[in-house]
């Protein structure tokens, strides 16, 4: 796998787990904690 694979794969992982964490928190503010 290449760099560039690689780094395009993290960048999707970590926004992915940015809006279920929004989504997450917007849901249920009081479970953020769990979360995070």
């Amino acid at each position: 796998m290449t760099n560039t694979a690689t780094g395009i794969i993290r960048a999707l992982n970590s926004g992915i787990k940015h809006i279920a964490t929004k989504r997450f928190t917007l849901r249920y503010p009081e479970e953020k904690l769990k979360f995070v």
